[in-house]
């Protein structure tokens, strides 16, 4: 499939459309689900654009009507003429949604200027924030499904989300504006099998904290633990400029001995099971970016992702920790404490514990174990290893869907 097919995507935003990552979800004009590969072609996610019809044309009919109504319209994503750590491919957020992410006390006008340093954003960082926000009164819905839209609009007809006027030269910049997928839902509707579904398929698309850091592992054990950059988190966040891992990267070159060796936390290392015990194949099936991979990729995968037992009290992460590594529960009860010290539960085998429990880098949660539990430790490279591994688009079961029809879906 070309860009400039009958599906709405216009010749003006080639750039971006170049420089997306494979994995990225579009939100064509006819509504559907359209995801970029790694020969930047289209591929429509058909059992997601069928189950999500109704419910998109709906969204794209009143967004198209007036675009500043309401909050559907989150950010932009454009080339930009500044340099920036992350390169030129930038995301900046609405208003709204800065303060959202980044919340100041007290009542005032326009942003305060840590708010605004914060607007501009790779598009990693930005999908990540997104998708890894969730309201503290209901910390299992999702608040945001970011997906891109071409509506063929300028940077100069995007103040809202620049934060400024546009300067000279800029103001024909195209950009795509980035849609919140789950505005004006209830969140009845938010959790939905469905929604659950796509949510997952968004965040593999994102799940490339790899580059952030080098392949040498140059960081040092401490400059992990202190989450050295802590006065720019957003900064450091964003060194996925680099890409510096290779596209053909394939399972047999991920050395999971050399990365516990030379990339590893002690704190985290001392609760490896000796003997060595690996995940069974099955069990990996439970977490979400795992399930879609073969039962050879999985029989391959299963021997490098190794058991860890650690007991009631243990403190597993520490907020603000900025590392390479990712944590999924399998038995047991963790706790999980943020700043404001509004404590979060997540129980191995529940939906919370799917996903790796406060993948957020830097940590946004210190991570206590309330019972005995066993977790698996899974370095990004081998995660990245993983997603190169899998059809960009793998479908999601149709029998997964089954009871969400579009017509009761909006």
């Amino acid at each position: 499939m070309d860009w400039t097919d009958s599906r709405g995507l216009g010749m003006a935003s080639t750039d971006i459309l170049n420089a997306l990552p494979a994995g990225q979800y579009i939100l064509t004009a006819s509504g559907e689900f359209a995801v970029v590969d790694e020969q930047h072609k289209l591929n429509v996610d058909a059992a997601m654009s069928k189950v999500f019809a109704e419910h998109n044309r709906a969204l794209l009919m009143a967004y198209l009507k007036d675009s500043q109504a309401d909050d559907r319209r989150v950010a932009i994503l454009y080339q930009s003429h500044e340099s920036h750590p992350w390169g030129r491919l930038t995301m900046s957020l609405e208003d709204f949604l800065v303060r959202t992410l980044y919340p100041a006390g007290g009542r005032y006008e326009g942003l305060k200027s840590f708010q605004q340093k914060n607007r501009h954003k790779s598009l990693y960082r930005g999908m990540e924030l997104m998708l890894d926000y969730h309201a503290e009164s209901a910390p299992t819905v999702p608040v945001y499904c970011p997906v891109l839209f071409d509506r063929h609009a300028t940077l100069g007809q995007r103040p809202s989300a620049l934060g400024r006027v546009a300067r000279e030269g800029e103001h024909d910049i195209p950009v795509f504006d980035i849609l919140n997928l789950l505005a004006g839902l209830p969140q009845s509707r938010r959790e939905l099998p469905a929604v659950a579904a796509l949510v997952q398929k968004l965040g593999q698309g994102i799940l490339r904290k790899d580059a952030r850091h080098e392949t040498s592992f140059v960081l040092s054990n401490t400059d992990m633990r202190s989450g050295t950059g802590a006065g720019n988190v957003d900064a450091y966040a964003d060194l996925d400029r680099d890409r510096r891992l290779q596209r053909g990267l394939t399972l047999p070159q991920v050395d999971e001995q050399h990365l516990h060796e030379t990339d590893c936390i002690a704190s985290i290392e001392r609760w490896l099971k000796i003997p060595h015990k690996p995940v069974d194949p099955a069990q990996l099936r439970g977490f979400a970016q795992f399930r879609d991979l073969d039962d050879a990729m999985l029989a391959s995968l299963a021997p490098r992702c190794l058991v860890y037992i650690a007991p009631p009290g243990t403190c597993l992460l520490e907020r603000g920790m900025s590392d390479a590594w990712n944590l999924y529960l399998m038995e047991g009860s963790l706790k999980l404490v943020p700043e404001d010290g509004a404590t979060l539960r997540v129980d191995g085998g529940s939906e919370k514990a799917v996903y790796p429990v406060a993948f957020l880098k830097p940590r946004k949660y210190t991570v206590e174990a309330l019972t005995s539990v066993s977790f698996l430790w899974v370095h990004d490279l081998l995660l990245e290893a993983v997603r190169v591994a899998t059809p960009v688009d793998a479908k999601v079961p149709v029998s997964k869907l089954s009871g969400i029809k579009a017509p009761g879906f909006g």
